[in-house]
């Protein structure tokens, strides 16, 4: 290992065809991490794995080498140095797990479940915001369209049980479909699921929309 480190310091020559078992392969990469690789703390930034060569020769080989054990890397260069890195945390995982480095596998593995846990939270928690905005816009819009048609003085022409969905909305205008539907089974006597509300709004969208375009049709005529 030792000799693995110091020729990767000192740029020396290393012929990969000399490196036959996968053991002699793993030395060579440990050896040159030990050497000229570095990883980023994962607890205070993203995942980063990366060996920082001056021998853009000795960065191809290093490179091979973690292809071999499908492990995607990616070379570029940095000035006068060329870097061979890699920012999947599941391949950093499983070339520590070839280092056979435990106590580090563990510490970066804690941090990794936890850091995917909380992505997790925050993305859930978006989305059910995401979700209670919909919720409120469309119970805004379903709002609108029933002040319509009674100002219009047009509720009236619903039939019975679109009007109770409707005096519900007015009730609960922040309510999803599902909560809608649940009081409304509960409270009013008339059993209905999400589909039956959705329903019950698209016939008072299409009466204000049938609505509007007959008064837009009679001011065209009259102008």
């Amino acid at each position: 290992m030792d000799f693995i480190k110091d020729s990767i310091s000192l740029g020396t020559r290393i012929d990969l065809e000399t490196l036959v078992t996968d053991e002699e392969k793993i030395a060579f990469i440990e050896g040159s991490f030990l050497a000229v690789g570095n990883i980023s703390n994962p607890s205070t930034s993203g995942y980063h794995l990366e060996f920082i060569f001056t021998k853009e020769r000795l960065a191809k080989q290093i490179l091979k080498l973690l292809e071999y054990f499908k492990l995607n890397a990616k070379i570029i260069k940095r000035g006068y140095k060329t870097v061979v890195y890699i920012k999947s945390s599941e391949n950093i995982s499983d070339l520590i797990k070839l280092f056979k480095a435990t106590s580090s596998l563990f510490y970066f593995e804690d941090i990794r479940i936890y850091r995917d846990h909380k992505n997790m939270v925050n993305r859930l928690n978006n989305c059910e915001i995401a979700n209670q905005e919909k919720t409120f816009k469309t119970g805004q819009k379903q709002l609108e369209d029933i002040n319509y048609l009674k100002n219009m003085d047009l509720y009236d022409l619903l039939d019975d049980k679109t009007k109770i969905v409707a005096d519900a909305r007015i009730k609960y205008p922040e309510l999803s479909y599902q909560e809608l539907a649940d009081i409304i089974t509960k409270e009013m006597d008339y059993r209905i699921g999400k589909s039956g509300i959705n329903h019950h709004f698209i016939k008072i969208s299409n009466l204000v929309k049938r609505h509007k375009e007959k008064r837009s049709n009679d001011e065209s005529k009259v102008s």
